[in-house]
């Protein structure tokens, strides 16, 4: 069931100004974190403000758990928006901030301090609630904000880009904790951010939006693997582009010629007479083949040109002739540079994007 549905969604600034958001639909599956990913200025935080009701569309339908906020004022819409800053009341210790969503709608004091407990507890910050806001670490500061946010069960939690401001660790050891709390709660979590890793970090559906569009919307490592447009390969970081034209089953390229499987061609562009077809292969399914290895089919001859470390494994440019191939390998296995190196590239993994 859908928790959020947001269907030909559309916003300008001004009458006649260029849209912040044109034609944007996609749905949030309940229970779910779906990641709205995107450079700044696409439209993230427009279509989180549209949604919260700060923003009203110039057109289009948002529902929530079937329920059509057109009609529904901005205090009663049964969503929380998370914001970058935690923006705590400093003039309140930490359980009244927490406490205060629950006191505006006048639940009982009692009700207060034992859902406030739990929260805080919830967020790892059991024996924190007497303490002053201000004297709390920025990443101790936005799980309090993070507690207020749930205190009143909010059908959606809408998140912008809250971990942004927090330094490293504390922001993959709040992301773990963020998973963890939609999977003990069930809340409905939409998450803006601008990180590729954060997004693959906590997100059960992705959806990539550019220039105020929907770009292509799946499950992490479905778009990994079919990313749909070349804006958003880019974005993923699938580092392999072969440009060039389909004779039968093979993309004939300046690189080289490549088996493809016709079934991961897109059909708007299935002609075998265009000259300029794009396919994608993530660097982590490329295959870097033993030394002394015959050529094969979807094989390519090339030499290492660069290394650079990511993570524990290793990224190879592979230089095939005015192309360039990259290939991540465990470092054990990074070749010298300068050496010919042997890659597959399995037809399984390549896919067609629109340019």
């Amino acid at each position: 069931m859908s928790a959020v549905l947001v269907s030909g969604l559309s916003y300008r600034y001004h009458p006649r100004g260029q849209a912040a958001l044109d034609d944007v639909s996609f749905d949030v599956d309940g229970g779910s974190i779906t990641c709205l990913l995107g450079p700044s200025g696409s439209g993230k935080s427009t279509i989180l403000g549209c949604i919260a009701g700060i923003l009203e569309p110039s057109a289009g339908q948002l529902l929530v758990d079937d329920v059509d906020l057109a009609a529904v004022p901005t205090h009663r819409r049964p969503v929380t928006l998370l914001m970058q800053n935690a923006q705590l009341f400093a003039h309140m210790t930490v359980a009244e901030n927490v406490e205060f969503g629950l006191r505006v709608r006048r639940v009982s004091a009692a009700q207060r301090r034992q859902r406030s407990a739990e929260l805080l507890d919830l967020v790892g910050l059991n024996g924190f609630a007497g303490r002053d806001p201000g004297r709390l670490s920025g990443g101790e500061q936005q799980r309090v904000a993070l507690a207020r946010a749930l205190a009143t069960d909010p059908a959606v939690l809408l998140a912008d880009e809250p971990l942004t401001n927090l330094d490293p660790p504390v922001r993959r050891e709040l992301q773990q904790q963020l998973v963890e709390i939609n999977r003990s709660t069930g809340t409905t979590i939409l998450f803006v951010t601008h990180d590729v890793e954060e997004a693959f970090a906590i997100s059960d559906q992705l959806v990539v939006i550019a220039g105020g569009r929907v770009q292509s919307a799946d499950a992490p490592s479905e778009l990994i693997r079919r990313p749909g447009t070349r804006i958003v390969a880019n974005m993923l970081g699938v580092g392999n582009l072969l440009v060039g034209r389909i004779d039968g089953d093979c993309l004939e390229t300046s690189t080289g010629r490549f088996r493809i499987d016709p079934a991961h061609a897109l059909l708007e562009v299935a002609s075998q007479l265009v000259d300029q077809r794009h396919w994608v292969i993530h660097q982590d399914h490329v295959q870097l083949l033993d030394e002394g290895t015959t050529p094969t089919s979807n094989t390519v001859v090339g030499t290492a040109v660069n290394c650079r470390l990511v993570g524990t494994r290793v990224e190879v440019a592979v230089a095939v002739g005015s192309d360039t191939i990259t290939v991540v390998v465990p470092s054990e296995r990074c070749p010298a540079l300068g050496s010919n190196v042997i890659l597959h590239l399995p037809a399984t993994h390549l896919f067609e994007v629109r340019p």
